[in-house]
């Protein structure tokens, strides 16, 4: 099996790249990990540049991945389109409608096979060649408006997928972020998985040199496992 992770950080992520890459390798260690440090509006690029593989796993920049009962290839299958696995946004968040032009697909785990390249190349090509919008998640918006004009379906309501499949919020992973904004109550991460994780001496000393912000996050995430 070819399964790549891939993901995009700005100047601000660029210090997370060894958890992520420590992570994904410590669930899949024959799985390549490729980060893009692209300046240009790096969350979208994550959904622009043709990555080869068999099944690339695209994700945010601040997902630690964990391990589960199956993998995240077989996992976000089920979700499959036309070689995009994908799962609809939520059409309200932070106090904006996410609707109509301004759809969202969530894009914190996506996974893309190599048909999904081949049928979206032209759209992509457009969006690499400048047609980027500047506001928040538009990254999640443009990804919307490139499955919508090569053909995909678009589910019109928060959370439902194209194919009827079900979501489990256990294949979320662990979301930095979400400790920041305590959105983790609502899907409450694996207290056992995220012990695990902290045991390793070599993942708690990739942790140590993080600056305040990520430092102060990454212990609220082992207060919230204790």
């Amino acid at each position: 099996m070819s399964m790549v992770f891939y993901t995009c950080v700005s100047k601000h992520y660029r210090e997370l790249i060894p958890l992520y890459k420590f992570c994904v390798q410590r669930v899949y260690p024959e799985a390549e990990v490729i980060i893009n440090k692209e300046p240009f509006y790096p969350a979208c690029q994550r959904f622009l540049k043709h990555i080869k593989g068999e099944y690339v796993h695209v994700t945010d920049a601040d997902i630690l991945i964990l391990p589960h009962e199956k993998t995240h290839k077989e996992y976000y299958s089920q979700f499959e389109v036309h070689g995009c696995c994908y799962l609809r946004g939520a059409t309200e968040a932070g106090g904006e409608t996410w609707t109509g032009d301004r759809a969202r697909i969530a894009g914190g785990h996506v996974g893309f096979m190599p048909e999904y390249y081949d049928r979206t190349e032209i759209i992509r090509n457009e969006y690499r060649s400048g047609a980027i919008e500047d506001y928040r998640e538009f990254d999640e918006v443009m990804l919307a408006r490139i499955l919508r004009e090569s053909g995909y379906p678009i589910p019109d309501r928060a959370y439902t997928f194209p194919n009827g499949a079900k979501w489990d919020w256990e294949y979320r992973d662990l979301h930095i972020h979400d400790f920041a904004t305590m959105k983790f109550l609502k899907w409450k991460p694996d207290r056992d998985k995220i012990k695990a994780l902290f045991s390793d001496l070599k993942f708690r000393s990739l942790t140590v040199d993080l600056s305040p912000y990520w430092r102060d996050l990454i212990h609220k995430i082992q207060t919230y496992a204790m």
